[in-house]
């Protein structure tokens, strides 16, 4: 039986709601990768110095190279997090976040009781959505340029996370598939030990 599922995604994929969801159904804790270390995220509604300069200031492989080195980073305390919940067991836990990545993921997959979904989304979805939840629009020059620079980095990990899932065959999901989504939700639902 499924004791730990996995809920990786890009940045802004719908992740943390799909999550909640699911945990809901299952009676199940929930912990946010996010919550496992600090990095620079998002960059509004006011970004701190150091946030902006982050942005401002370095070129797009750095900021993809220090991601990609967070996610790393974050891995072995999220096997040891993996681990000791199948350990101890109790109600299952959903695990969710960026630093899940499907490279890193895919060989903790083997063990039947960890189970991974990916959400993925269009480009145009996640632009619009950093938009919409950034104020872009409104935003100061200052402020629009560094919101810019990090969807031009959500954008290009996003197309990495789904050439990584491809590649070692996960379980993708199209974040605006309303019906897929429900039916995930009902075949994880069914696939938990209850305990």
């Amino acid at each position: 039986m499924v004791r730990v599922v996995l809920v990786g995604g890009a940045s802004l994929t719908g992740k943390s709601t799909f999550a909640r969801g699911l945990a809901a159904r299952l009676g199940a804790e929930v912990v946010a990768t996010d919550g496992l270390g600090r990095h620079p995220g998002r960059p509004w509604p006011a970004p701190r110095a150091h946030v902006a300069e982050f942005y401002r200031r370095l070129s797009a492989e750095a900021i993809d190279a220090f991601l990609l080195d967070h996610h790393g980073n974050l891995w072995p305390h999220i096997e040891r997090l993996i681990q000791g919940h199948l350990d101890v067991g109790g109600s299952p836990l959903v695990l969710e976040g960026s630093a899940l990545r499907p490279e890193l993921a895919a060989a903790r997959l083997a063990d039947g009781r960890v189970r991974g979904v990916w959400l993925t989304a269009s480009r145009d979805a996640i632009s619009a959505r950093i938009a919409r939840l950034s104020g872009r629009a409104q935003a100061p020059p200052a402020l629009a340029e560094i919101i810019d620079v990090f969807m031009a980095r959500t954008l290009r990990d996003a197309d990495r996370v789904r050439e990584a899932i491809d590649r070692h065959g996960l379980e993708a999901l199209d974040a605006a598939d309303d019906e897929a989504l429900a039916r995930v939700l009902d075949e994880f639902s069914g696939a938990t030990d209850p305990d």
